[in-house]
């Protein structure tokens, strides 16, 4: 545990460094240009090279690692146009070419692919944030950041398509979106069936038309079973028949999910129903940020139905950190500081809940040594 709280109190000093010496600059939000304070460029590398770093330097840490690691040695003797076309194809490209061409060391390896995972998320933060400081703490205190040390190749994934969100509020920019959901779709296929629920968050939150949609999902769900078979007939239609394979049985995908992960989601989302037109006047561009946490909130509640939903919720999930430091400024300037409190002890207390208990993420280990 003291190698995540040491990750935690670097990225809090290094981002209140960084938002205390924030200078305004013009910044491109939607269809609009606005002035905003943006940390430097030197303490964001600085941030992105803490997450990489930890990321990379782990042995035997998370419960898939092993699998990643006999991966990378097998792709290092494969020939690379073979693997064009296979299931995650992007993945194992990326892998194999960095493998055989930049590093044979798997430690530098992780490096190449940390960054691909953690730089567009930072960045999407830097331009979005309110709290910049809150925002990479929570980060972190949600464990959104220890998830890529199992879902390696979904994390890559999700952070190219959450790179991309911005872009579907700028009509210029629209192929910007399709062009980068296309590569993420090579490093995951479940990048491509999240598009149409991405495009949902274009809706205004807590209406009549985005409300009638979230309950037309709900409703598709539990009518899931009758469904399933034609969705594993879509997936071998599209050429996933390895996926397909996988998760033909439904009975053997019933699971649930973790209740303290559906709260963690849901008390967020209902908040921003409460309080929303002031949320809305603070931050006008805080409606895709609502609605992705809307979407992560269904599909942890689906996986209570279908463990396979929750996997879903990862594309979303990442929007939590955005949402939550907004609540601060429902508060009064004197109180202001003891609900930016009550949010890190609470989400403290909820990583020191999750991460014992969460995918073998304890103990940490260095790779030093070992390779």
């Amino acid at each position: 545990m003291a190698v995540y709280i040491t990750i935690l109190l670097s990225v809090m000093f290094v981002s209140a460094l960084g938002q205390n010496s924030a200078i305004e600059k013009p910044v491109r939000l939607g269809q609009c240009i606005e002035k905003r304070k943006i940390p430097s460029l030197l303490t964001t590398v600085i941030i992105c090279a803490i997450l990489i770093f930890f990321f990379a330097a782990r042995w035997n840490v998370g419960t898939d690692y092993p699998n990643y690691f006999l991966r990378f040695g097998k792709l290092l003797a494969m020939n690379i146009p073979d693997l064009v076309g296979g299931r995650d194809w992007g993945f194992d490209v990326f892998t194999a070419f960095v493998g055989q061409y930049v590093f044979t060391n798997f430690f530098l390896y992780c490096i190449l692919l940390g960054a691909l995972i953690y730089i567009p998320v930072v960045l999407t933060y830097r331009r979005f944030s309110s709290d910049y400081t809150m925002t990479y703490a929570l980060y972190i205190l949600m464990c959104l950041y220890t998830w890529p040390y199992n879902g390696m190749r979904q994390s890559v994934a999700v952070s190219l398509l959450f790179l991309a969100f911005p872009f579907l509020y700028e009509r210029k920019n629209w192929w910007k979106f399709i062009a980068i959901a296309a590569i993420a779709y090579t490093f995951h296929s479940t990048a491509l069936l999240v598009i149409p629920f991405i495009l949902i968050c274009k809706l205004k939150p807590w209406k009549k038309p985005f409300i009638f949609v979230c309950l037309l999902i709900v409703v598709l769900i539990i009518f899931l079973p009758g469904l399933w078979t034609t969705i594993i007939d879509f997936l071998d239609s599209i050429g996933q028949s390895k996926m397909a394979e996988d998760y033909a049985d439904f009975e053997e995908l019933r699971a649930g999910v973790n209740f303290i992960r559906i709260v963690v989601a849901a008390v967020p989302v209902f908040l921003s129903f409460v309080f929303y037109p002031t949320l809305k006047s603070n931050n006008k561009h805080i409606d895709f940020i609502i609605n992705m946490c809307v979407m992560n909130l269904i599909f942890l509640l689906c996986g209570n139905r279908l463990t396979i939903m929750a996997r879903f919720a990862t594309y979303f999930n990442v929007a939590l950190p955005l949402l939550v430091p907004e609540f601060v400024k429902v508060f009064k300037n004197d109180s202001k500081g003891f609900a930016r409190g009550l949010i890190y002890i609470a989400y403290f207390g909820h990583m020191l809940i999750l991460l014992p208990n969460d995918s073998g993420l304890l103990p940490y280990r260095f790779i030093f040594g070992h390779i």
